[in-house]
């Protein structure tokens, strides 16, 4: 699950760079963006021994990324997933 969530961090600086490049305003300092939750979907999904793909969507979260042009390695990425134990 660590690996998920580094690789989204790593896909919304990404994004974000591209957006940025593209539109041309490129800032030199860092900035703090919250999550739109509109246009935001968290999925988590695990291997269940090898036989099955379970996986889960989180409808309830918060989180910010904060992101610098100048030093795009240092960009930080935070989110709140409210879990509660689960009745089955």
């Amino acid at each position: 699950m660590r690996t998920s969530i580094l690789s989204a961090a790593a896909g919304l600086a990404f994004a974000w760079s591209v957006a940025v490049a593209v539109s041309g305003s490129a800032h030199a300092e860092s900035a703090v963006y919250g999550f739109d939750r509109q246009h935001t979907n968290i999925t988590i999904s695990w291997n269940h021994l090898g036989l099955s793909r379970q996986s889960a969507r989180v409808l309830d979260f918060d989180g910010t990324l904060e992101f610098d042009m100048a030093n795009p390695e240092t960009a930080k990425l935070e989110s709140a997933l409210p879990f509660t134990q689960s009745q089955g």
